[in-house]
């Protein structure tokens, strides 16, 4: 008889991770071995490669994972962009241009040319008091630029 193999893509907040945004013992073992017995199992998320695995790396990916609402397409095991949906730098620029008309200071989530993600924005100020939350982003993907915008070496 033929082996039945399944197939499944699950989000992680809200339904793979517990509410603390952390794997289970029981779900690492549970995906885990059936990973290992040859079922197709990977995720689908609004976060960014480094943010997902972050929490979710005790599992031993072996599929395209699907990143950023859909815009990326990951293999984790190459740690690779298989394939992805990117916005031409004009178009970019132009948002930018119009988050800035309304006072906010938007982030450029973008591919660098090795594909290495990057989040680039302008000095963060909170507007009610011209304070700085510079201090607030340690994360190493994230630049400050004087002026943010695309560069025609990102993927956007």
């Amino acid at each position: 008889m033929d082996k039945l193999y399944m197939y499944m893509l699950t989000d992680l907040d809200g339904t793979l991770l517990r509410p603390d945004a952390t794997l289970s013992e029981l779900t690492v073992e549970t995906v885990t071995g059936a990973i290992r017995s040859g079922h197709v199992i990977s995720y689908a998320t609004a976060r960014s490669y480094t943010s997902s695995q972050a929490v979710a790396d005790r599992i031993p990916w072996q599929h395209p994972i699907v990143l950023y609402n859909g815009a990326l397409l990951y293999d984790p095991v190459t740690a690779s962009k298989l394939d992805g949906a990117f916005l031409p730098p004009a178009m970019t620029n132009d948002l930018i241009a119009f988050g800035k008309t309304f006072g906010l200071c938007p982030l450029l989530f973008a591919l660098d040319e090795h594909d290495t993600e990057r989040v680039l924005h302008e000095p963060l100020t909170r507007a009610e008091t011209g304070s700085s939350g510079q201090a607030a982003i340690k994360i190493p993907a994230f630049a400050r630029r004087s002026r943010c915008g695309a560069r025609r070496t990102f993927k956007r």
